[in-house]
């Protein structure tokens, strides 16, 4: 029976689907992508809300667990580093504070710097840096490259120029050093020692072994004017020469290690 629409054909084909586009492998989905946004959003907040106001979040909100250690070391250890971190374990992750961390660590001897980050969710992250000795200082201690004294029982070196001075007089004496090399360098020599006392007297000391009592004079200029005028009446007997003594207004004295001097007489300047 073809009722009213006899004689007429009528298309009942359903409309076509267009096909779904291809997501990206590991791409998520928008409705996830909307529920998981206010949570990051939410935790950033909460990031900020505890590093601008103190004691707003619970100290011990996500506690740290982990400490992970990174550098090349010789002189520092893994598990002397944990010990100064040891105290901040179990404090939040986001109360923790990170200069009271490095502050901890930097003060091992051999510890020039250290950088310390956090890493989500519960670890914290520390770089180090070692002191690089340039000089020994006193008996026991030794100066990185700025002149700062850090003090170590272990060996830094034979050919570490050997300095010493007051207390606080440290990059004074380095930087006084460095420009005496260099006048002492240029003239074929090597200075292995500068020392200062409490009245501003200089003394130094050849590679030789030979002393030079410079006095209060700047240590490059005294030496210089020494090398000037009267090193080369010395230099073939420095290897005999126990000291020489720069305090004279006109001359220099010489001793040999035999006991025997030349007194002031030797190099009129």
């Amino acid at each position: 029976m073809r009722g009213v629409f006899a004689g007429k054909r009528v298309n009942r084909r359903m409309p076509r689907r267009r096909p779904r586009p291809l997501r990206a492998p590991g791409r998520m989905r928008p409705r996830l992508m909307r529920r998981v946004r206010p949570a990051v959003l939410l935790l950033l907040a909460l990031a900020l809300l505890a590093w601008q106001v103190p004691g707003l979040l619970p100290a011990d909100l996500l506690p740290i667990r982990k400490v992970r250690v990174e550098g090349s070391f010789h002189h520092v250890s893994v598990a002397q580093i944990r010990g100064r971190m040891a105290p901040f374990a179990g404090q939040g992750f986001f109360s923790v504070n990170l200069a009271q961390v490095a502050q901890a660590v930097e003060s091992l001897p051999w510890v020039a710097r250290a950088a310390v980050r956090r890493s989500w969710p519960d670890a914290l992250e520390v770089r180090i840096r070692e002191q690089q000795p340039v000089a020994r200082w006193g008996k026991d201690g030794l100066l990185n490259a700025e002149g700062k004294l850090f003090t170590s029982n272990a060996s830094g070196g034979d050919r570490l120029p050997e300095l010493d001075g007051p207390a606080g007089s440290e990059a004074e004496v380095l930087a006084a050093y460095r420009r005496a090399r260099k006048v002492v360098a240029a003239a074929g020599l090597r200075l292995a020692g500068l020392r200062r006392n409490r009245r501003g007297s200089w003394r130094a000391r050849l590679a030789q072994g030979v002393r030079i009592r410079i006095g209060r004079g700047a240590p490059a200029a005294v030496l210089q004017h020494f090398i000037d005028t009267g090193l080369a009446a010395v230099r073939s007997r420095l290897p005999r020469i126990a000291f020489i003594d720069l305090r004279y207004p006109n001359g220099f004295a010489v001793a040999d290690r035999a006991g025997k001097g030349d007194g002031q007489a030797a190099g009129k300047g």
